[in-house]
């Protein structure tokens, strides 16, 4: 069983990581194992929301499709990877802080039974990667909250 936590402080009010994180577009603007992504049903976000997305993962070059599963509008959402060759359940958890949000991000899965004998490597593969792209979604957000300089 892969588990792997993760947290970061964005400098944003909450309502706008949020917005931003739960808008499947943008995936590719801060998380870089994403080549692409867009959702595949009609309608706003909320549960039972499909999306795809291209991502590269440990050098593979993947399609995948996901589904939300838990969605509490500024609070909570949980993402369901439904093909591809790891399946996760993500939940990002966002909580409001003086001026700013901590989104807090737990993956769980298991890793397919060729890869079994791999969990660690890819758990640690997997922690780089949300580091990573959480301090890139940091940046990318406290950017665009930024005036321009004359």
């Amino acid at each position: 069983m892969i588990e792997v936590r993760h947290s970061v402080v964005i400098d944003r009010p909450v309502d706008e990581v949020f917005a931003f994180v739960g808008n499947v577009a943008n995936l590719p603007r801060w998380a870089a194992v994403a080549v692409e992504a867009h959702q595949t049903t009609d309608g706003p976000v909320g549960v039972g929301t499909h999306f795809h997305a291209v991502v590269e993962f440990l050098g593979r070059r993947v399609d995948a499709e996901y589904a939300v599963t838990h969605y509490e509008p500024s609070r909570r959402v949980s993402i369901r990877t439904l093909s591809g060759p790891f399946l996760l359940d993500n939940t990002y958890l966002f909580v409001p802080l003086d001026g700013g949000t901590r989104v807090d991000v737990v993956s769980r899965g298991k890793a397919p039974v060729p890869f079994r004998f791999a969990e660690r490597l890819i758990h640690g593969a997997i922690e780089r990667q949300f580091r990573a792209d959480h301090d890139n979604l940091k940046r990318v957000l406290e950017a665009q909250a930024r005036p321009p300089t004359a």
